[in-house]
């Protein structure tokens, strides 16, 4: 069963979000799951939208990136809609 970063089962259908960090850039990523893989606990999430900075200043909002992206299921946090 894939999990996300607080230990619940990731919902199909449901808003996720999370971040990288490399070399003083930053980015943060959200969109819908769309497909969980059991076997090697990965989550493809579309209407992927990102945004990204460095050293801690993101300025940009967010913006659509047209593709999906998949991702492990334990680096995951769920969204409020409401709150983007």
């Amino acid at each position: 069963m894939a999990k996300d970063a607080l230990e619940n089962e990731i919902e199909i259908g449901r808003l996720y979000g999370y971040s990288q960090q490399s070399n003083g850039g930053v980015s943060i990523t959200k969109g819908i799951v769309e497909m969980i893989n059991e076997e090697t606990l990965k989550v493809r999430l579309n209407n992927v939208e990102s945004r990204s900075g460095a050293f801690g200043i993101i300025n940009e909002s967010f913006s659509s990136i047209k593709r999906k992206v998949s991702v492990n299921a334990c680096h995951l946090f769920p969204i409020d809609e409401l709150t983007f």
